[in-house]
């Protein structure tokens, strides 16, 4: 379904008509195309809104925050997706924004109400590795079964990979990060957003800074992860 409104707008300006995807059947106008939107930390309800509107205006949405993301919806600085939108400096924006570009049928330059201006104290930020002090000795010691489940997943799109610890500590690692939300990666690629690691004289240690990886980390950081959810 395409809108006599985006019909007109094609036609006046000479555009061609849009592409309509298998999971945006209706497009009322073409404000958001070129936009990959994501959200965090929001209800379903309003999840499901927010995602309806961006696809009528023609943006494309992923619950994944993939490296073709260019905004991230949120009304918190509370999850992993927003320090990961701040290291890579994509838009980040509250769900008022979409609201108002819908209802004047047009992109909108964002306004300081619909911004994020500073991260919560309460989050727990990833914890470069030390070079000078860092522990040899592996941090994680906590079992998977005692993390409160509150609905709350603060590894949601993270991807994470590891280095130097023993084959029952990465089976232990493997299901924290699982049950905080985030995926395992046992393969060292440019996709993963974290790199856990005690020693940054490791082999695997050089190579995450060659691929870039956003985030260098300890054990201790996905331990406060764990305890604060």
């Amino acid at each position: 379904i395409i809108s006599s409104h985006l019909l007109l707008e094609c036609l006046q300006d000479d555009l061609p008509l849009p592409v309509l995807s298998n999971n945006n059947r209706a497009i009322f106008n073409a404000a958001m195309t070129g936009i990959v939107l994501s959200t965090s930390n929001l209800s379903i309800e309003e999840r499901g809104n927010i995602s309806n509107i961006a696809l009528f205006m023609g943006a494309r949405v992923t619950n994944s925050y993939t490296a073709s993301v260019t905004h991230l919806i949120t009304d918190t600085a509370n999850t992993q997706k927003y320090l990961l939108a701040v290291k890579r400096g994509d838009t980040i924006l509250r769900p008022q924004w979409i609201y108002d570009c819908w209802e004047q049928k047009k992109l909108l330059q964002p306004k300081e109400e619909h911004t994020i201006s500073s991260p919560d104290p309460k989050v727990s930020k990833p914890t470069p590795i030390d070079l000078d002090t860092h522990q040899h000795q592996p941090s994680i010691a906590k079992s998977p079964d005692i993390i409160k489940d509150e609905g709350f997943l603060p590894l949601s799109s993270c991807i994470i990979s590891v280095s130097g610890y023993s084959s029952q500590q990465r089976q232990i690692i493997k299901a924290l990060v699982s049950k905080l939300g985030g995926s395992y990666s046992i393969p060292l690629a440019s996709q993963v957003t974290h790199f856990i690691c005690e020693n940054p004289q490791r082999k695997k240690f050089k190579q995450a800074q060659q691929l870039g990886i956003p985030f260098l980390v300890s054990g201790k950081w996905l331990q406060s992860c764990a305890e604060q959810n």
